[in-house]
This record gives structure tokens, C-alpha cells and sequence, in this order.
């Protein structure tokens, strides 16, 4: 079982709460990211995506509070599960991970490694590939701020 204290690592991703969901856009290294113009609007979207989803697009004013979850992606793992209902994994992974599934079935996902087993139905005496990351369990304020032409989010201190 290797869960380890490891040091946060510099990784950190954003991601508007409200679209955590069945269907997940890739969260950025920073909330400014999702920022886009528009004519003469600015609006909150998915980067790189050419088909956003409408429910994904969102106008934004100055001022606008917008809640973002942060997340940490540790990458792909081999799961290990022994004969005796023991498993382990092949390399440590910080003991914070919240999120395991197996490999590109993202709807395996559990909040723990015991709980992929059971919920997966990961049969005894197999071996297979499964990711780790960490979401935040809280999302945090941010603000939408204009100067000029340059925009920007900004953590929002206060009540949101």
C-alpha cells in the first residue's frame, strides 16, 4: 500500500466548479486561462476546445465571483491485487489522493483504493493501470478584474 507524505508538488490545476461533472474539461495552471474575448465581451470557456458545450460558456463582468476547485493529477500507476484481497501499487503516490480509477474508465472512480477494488469489481490476483490525482474538496472565490484591455481572476477575500 504505498501512500506516502510526499511534498505538494508545483502542479497545481484549475477548474471551474461548476463543471465538474460526468464530462470533465482538462483543468489549466491558472483560473486566467478560461478567460476569452468575445467582440466586446469577455466570456469563461474551455481552452482548446472548438466544440465547447453551451452549458460550458459563461459571460463574465467585472466583478464576478467565480468558483474554482484545484486539482493534482499523479499520473498512471500498476494496482496490484493479491490472492489474499491485499493489493499494492508500484510506486508511492501522496497520501492526500483522493480520486483513483482504472485507466481511461474515469467512471470507475472511487476515493480510495479499496473502494476502486470493490466498485470496479477488480477481480483477485490481477494487475492493471489505474490513475491518482487529488481534487479540492472546497472550491475557492475567485474574481473577474478589468483594467483596460487586460483581464484577469484574482482570489476573492471576503464573502462570496
Amino acid at each position: 500500500m504505498s501512500r506516502a507524505s510526499l511534498p505538494l508538488p508545483d502542479d497545481l490545476h484549475y477548474l471551474p466548479a461548476d463543471w465538474l461533472d460526468e464530462c470533465v474539461p482538462p483543468p489549466l495552471d491558472l483560473p486566467d486561462a478560461f478567460i476569452f474575448r468575445d467582440g466586446d465581451r469577455w466570456i469563461l470557456r474551455p481552452a482548446n476546445d472548438d466544440d465547447v458545450e453551451p452549458h460550458l460558456v459563461r459571460e463574465l463582468r467585472a466583478g464576478d465571483i467565480v468558483q474554482f476547485c484545484e486539482h493534482r493529477h499523479f499520473g498512471s500507476f500498476t494496482l496490484d491485487v493479491r490472492e489474499d484481497g491485499g493489493w499494492e501499487i508500484d510506486r508511492d503516490y501522496p497520501d492526500y489522493a483522493n480520486c483513483f480509477a482504472l485507466r481511461s474508465e474515469f467512471d470507475t472512480i472511487a476515493h480510495s483504493v479499496p473502494d476502486l477494488i470493490t466498485n470496479a469489481e477488480i477481480e483477485a490476483d490481477t494487475c492493471g493501470d489505474i490513475e491518482i490525482w487529488w481534487w479540492s474538496e472546497a472550491s475557492t472565490p475567485w474574481q473577474f478584474v478589468v483594467e483596460g484591455d487586460s483581464t484577469r481572476f484574482v482570489k476573492f477575500v471576503g464573502v462570496a
